[in-house]
């Protein structure tokens, strides 16, 4: 009994079989390929199949941006970057410090403003528009007027607060 040999054999193919067995093997893998891209094409609604809101309101924003690590990083990006270092605020370049300067400077000690400013703007990029309310511990409701100001802002009186 003769022993078959495992080595492929050459096969001499003209060119016009060489066309041929070539154009086979393209229609081939182009039938595959549009076959396969039928298994992928979405036959239904996404949307509808994964329930996914048609309408986003403000709430769903808030959520996603509590719940979902890549809104929240989306939101908190710039805020981030932009806070990273505090102001410098000042009302002149004169190298002594104004009232304005040292009032601020001040206020900044007590109060850590620039913490409030950076957590309004991250809350403003979860919907349209944000907002920071200051208020005084007058006792006073929010909307009365405050005592030593005009209704322009301007200081009236010798009311001061601390």
């Amino acid at each position: 009994m003769a022993k078959k040999s495992n080595k492929p054999q050459n096969v001499t193919l003209t060119s016009k079989q060489f066309e041929k067995l070539q154009s086979a093997y393209h229609l081939a893998a182009t039938q595959s390929r549009a076959a396969l891209l039928k298994l992928f094409t979405p036959i239904r609604d996404l949307d509808e199949q994964f329930k996914y809101p048609t309408v986003i309101n403000i709430e769903d924003y808030r959520s996603m941006f509590r719940r979902m690590g890549l809104a929240t990083r989306i939101v908190s990006l710039w805020p981030e970057e932009c806070w990273k270092k505090d102001p410098e605020v000042f009302e002149n370049e004169n190298a002594e410090d104004t009232e304005f300067e040292t009032v601020l400077k001040q206020l900044i000690k007590d109060i850590p403003i620039f913490n409030f400013l950076y957590r309004a703007d991250i809350m403003s990029g979860i919907g349209r528009y944000g907002g920071l309310l200051l208020g005084l511990d007058d006792g006073k409701d929010l909307k009365e007027p405050v005592e030593g100001l005009s209704d322009t802002g301007e200081k009236t009186g010798n009311a001061k607060y601390e």
